[in-house]
This record gives structure tokens, sequence and C-alpha cells, in this order.
């Protein structure tokens, strides 16, 4: 993940900004919108696609009606999420739409390139998002980067995974172990999963986890399945329209449910050689004629398999049963929408901290503060409370220093809860909690072991008595 642009779109959430972030990707820019403090919106030159790529592995429909709906977006000059609306359910839109937005917005914090902020007075785009934490949402997906980092690097794409002995316990995982089959490397089966990529390889990194999933040596077995290496594929971000040509009369079944071809490549490979980069896009190509022979351009291919050998390798998705628990990892929450099915409570980390609980643990702190400085000021002077409390406060052990960054302490010796509250937000969501804890913990500790140092016995045990079940206040 690049730091640098995290904390730029957090110093614009911090400052309200209303405007476009936006980074090179590949096929042209990749966006993200803030406004009011918020990450509203998304999008990259490969949203159409990949809809269209979900809504085909998943069933929902068939590829000839998602090449209808290409063109008649293209012709229409509307988004296809918009075409969507008409064909399924809004609870499907709806839940694909939001899992784009937070697909893209990982892809924006993992591009290798600088931004670009560009103010704008309101934000009117496709797939706006509201009614979700902006500052959870990133810790969650930080989080899940970071857990995804063995299978994001190129390595990582290329690493052979086989079905291990321990049975998949969610919907989701029982889908993704029938796209492994028997073994399969990575890249290929982030093209047959009906999920978006960043929610597949955290879930295959669980089933690594727990067993699920094993890594596979194709030395020891080769039953792996290989890739295919037909480049008849195109792309739809350099000309949609060209995507599909319109079956003519006479054109076998076959062909006509082949019509669409598509190839999405992967993101933030930038730096990949013209042939690991060609090798890649050809595993992420999404609808490929894997069983085609050579000659289609001059009218005389055929397929090399009969329709029922074609049909028995399909993943059938459009009767899924509705998920019976949660994946559960703790309380934050994020929603990953399953194709004809419920939203998905996934859970990435602790329960998240609310900005009242921050500000009352923020209060226990600066009660014993206020009692300390109080006490300096009667034994050596005023003014010389809140010195000493600014002491604490700059002397912070580097663990901690970037919760009482230029934080000032108050005449009455208090911390800023305003300065507290905005270095906090400068860190992942899933941080919050614990390094608050700990950090208002040790500035009581050290004020004590300053006044134990410094101040009578009468003053010292206005102090105790001030700081008494502080750990309990904290919710330690």
């Amino acid at each position: 993940m690049n730091n640098t642009l995290r904390d730029e779109l957090l110093h614009h959430l911090d400052e309200g900004s209303t405007g476009c972030l936006s980074v090179t990707a590949r096929g042209g820019q990749l966006r993200v919108y803030v406004m009011s403090g918020e990450i509203l919106a998304s999008d990259s030159p490969e949203d159409n696609v990949q809809l269209l790529r979900r809504v085909v592995v998943s069933g929902l429909v068939d590829r000839g009606r998602a090449s209808e709906l290409m063109r008649e977006a293209t012709d229409q000059g509307l988004p296809v999420s918009e075409i969507l609306y008409g064909v399924l359910d809004e609870d499907q839109v709806v839940g694909l739409l939001f899992d784009r937005f937070r697909e893209n917005v990982a892809n924006w914090l993992c591009s290798e390139t600088s931004s670009e902020f560009e103010p704008m007075d309101a934000i009117f785009v496709p797939n706006i998002q509201i009614g979700h934490d902006s500052r959870e949402l990133l810790g969650q997906i930080e989080v899940t980067l970071a857990r995804t980092a063995p299978l994001r690097s190129d390595d990582g794409f290329r690493t052979q995974l086989a079905v291990g002995p321990v049975p998949p316990q969610t919907d989701d995982d029982r889908v993704l172990v029938e796209v492994v089959q028997r073994a399969r490397s990575v890249a290929p089966i982030l093209r047959g999963s009906p999920f978006e990529e960043l929610y597949t390889l955290d879930r295959l990194m669980r089933m690594l986890d727990s067993a699920v999933l094993l890594k596979h040596d194709p030395d020891q077995d080769r039953t792996f399945v290989e890739d295919d290496d037909s480049d008849e594929a195109e792309t739809v971000a350099n000309d949609p329209t060209e995507v599909v040509e319109v079956p003519e009369a006479g054109e076998s079944e076959a062909d006509d449910e082949d019509g669409l071809q598509l190839t999405v490549g992967l993101t933030g490979h930038e730096n990949l050689s013209p042939e690991e980069l060609a090798a890649l896009e050809h595993e992420m190509s999404l609808f490929e004629d894997i069983d085609h022979d050579v000659g289609r351009g001059g009218g005389e291919g055929h397929f090399s398999k009969s329709r029922d050998e074609l049909n028995a390798d399909r993943i059938d998705l459009s009767e899924r049963v509705e998920m019976p628990e949660e994946i559960a990892a703790g309380p934050a929450e994020a929603t990953a929408q399953v194709p004809n099915g419920p939203s998905v409570s996934v859970k990435y980390s602790g329960p998240m901290l609310s900005n009242s609980d921050a500000r009352r643990k923020i209060e226990v702190a600066n009660g014993v503060l206020r009692v300390l400085s109080q006490s300096f000021d009667a034994s050596n002077g005023k003014g010389s409370g809140p010195s000493q409390v600014q002491l604490l406060l700059d002397g912070s052990p580097t663990e901690f220093a970037v919760l009482f960054q230029k934080v000032q302490a108050a005449e009455d010796g208090s911390a800023s809860p305003e300065g507290l509250l905005a270095n906090l937000r400068r860190r992942p969501a899933a941080e919050h909690r614990r390094l608050l804890n700990r950090a208002l913990s040790d500035i009581i500790e050290r004020a004590m072991n300053v006044a134990a140092e410094n101040l009578d016995d009468d003053a010292l045990d206005a102090l105790l008595e001030g700081c008494a079940g502080y750990q309990q206040r904290l919710g330690l």
C-alpha cells in the first residue's frame, strides 16, 4: 500500500475537501471522490468490464445477454451499472456497486503514482456511496491489503493452490474451492471467481490459514490445471463497441453463447516485463474460448469438446443457498455482496472505536492531567502545571508520539481532545482502540511518576485519588 496516498486522502477527509483525487491506472485514471469528510465515490476504466464479468461468472446473465448489455450501455452513453438496474434485482446491483467502489479505493491506495487533486463544487458521478464510515473503511482495506500481500505480489499470482483436507465453512469458500478444482494458480482463480479481486484474495488467504486450501507443488502432482494460451480475447477498455460481433444467420449456438470477449488486466503491475505482463493479462482474460481450436478467423474453427463436456466445466451459481452464518473475524463490518443472495457481514477487525467513546477515554486522562497541573501550580507557581503537562505530551515514547504530535496543553493542564482525535484519525481505524488505550495509560502512569518525584504527600494523595480506577474507566 502507498502510505503517501493514504495520508493525502486522510488529509482531504480531515479538511472536509470536495473534489477528485486521481492516479494513473491501466487504461486511464483511477479516481476517488471526497466530500464533507467522506469518500463519496470511486471509478476506474475497468468498472464496466468487471461488473459484467461478475454477473456472467455468477450465472446471473449469460454471455450473449452480457454482450447486449455492453452494446446497449455504449450506444446510450451510460455506465453498465445503470443498465443492470433493468436486469437484476436492486439489492443485487447495490451489492455489486459497493464491492466495485471498495475495490477501486483499494486499488487507488496501491497505486505507485502520485495523485492529483481537483477541487469540485459538487460530486455528480455514477456509483455514489453514502452511509459508510470512510475512515473505518480505509482501516478495513488496510488490514485486508496487509493480510493478502503474499498473494498480491507477482510471485503470489503464480502461486499454485490445491484443495486441502479441511472442508470449506462458508458458501463463498465453497464456490472458490470449486473454482480451484484440484489445483490451480491464483491468477486464473481470480478470473473464475464471482467476487471482486481483493475479497477473493482475502478468502483464499483465510482458507490457506485454515488448511481448506494448500500451496501446491506441481512437481508432485501433474493434475495441475494449466491456464489456456488462447489469444482470442479482446479488451473492452480499448473499444467496448468492438467486443461483440453480431452473430450472422446460421452461426452455431455455441458461438452465440461465447459472443462476449473481454480481457481485464491486473492492476499494480506496471513494472513487469512485456512478456510477464502479457502472460498476466492473459490469465485475467474474462471470457476466453478456452476450448476453441485455432482457425476461427477463417470461419473454419471448431470446439475441441462436445457441448456436454463444455457444460460440465461450468460453475452454476444461479441458485445459491442463503448464507447460514457470518464470516467472522471481529465486530467491524464491511459488506460483501453474494450474487443472487443476501449481503454477507464480513468482519476484518475488533470493535471500532466510536467518536464518543474516544472522547470519554480522553476525558479520563485529562482528569488526571488537570489534577497534576493544579498541584504543580500550587507548589511551584501558576503556569508550571501546564508546562509540566506539555513536557509529558512532548516526551511520549516513540510508539505513541503519533497521537500526541503537536497537541498543546490547555491552561487547566488538559490535552486538546480535537488534536488527539485528529491525530488518531490519521491511523487505520483498526488501530484506534488499542493505540488510544495504551497511549493514555502511558501518559497517566508517567504523570503519577512525575508527581511522586516532585509533589508533597498531600498533593500526591490528591493526584492518586483522581487516578483511582483509571484502567476501569478507560475500559481496559
